[in-house]
């Protein structure tokens, strides 16, 4: 179900540029003793907000209901392995180290 118009996927409701809810979604948790908070970021057009929010709900709801599957956890894995090593090695990324 998660995928389809997941958060890593940027909520995409048609597959087409066109039809992109945001220009950027990301989400995070800040989890330092116990559950944490979790929050959603995007860059969008204001007037697609309620749009977007409304999809936002829908994709939280139904990882409530169905985790994410191993296939896709891989992905994201792999995926944010891939963004440390590009962190480490781009310009910026050494710039924060200093």
């Amino acid at each position: 179900a998660h995928g389809r118009g997941g958060l890593p996927d940027g909520l995409d409701i048609g597959g087409g540029l066109d039809e992109r809810l945001a220009d950027r979604i990301d989400a995070s948790c800040y989890t330092p003793f116990d559950a944490g908070s979790f929050g959603i970021g995007a860059d969008l057009d204001a007037e697609r907000a309620p749009e977007l929010l409304e999809a936002i709900v829908r994709e939280v709801e139904s990882l409530r209901r169905e985790p994410v599957g191993e296939e896709e956890l891989e992905k994201a894995r792999r995926n944010f392995l891939a963004s440390k090593a590009w962190e480490q090695e781009s310009v910026s990324g050494m710039a924060r180290k200093l």
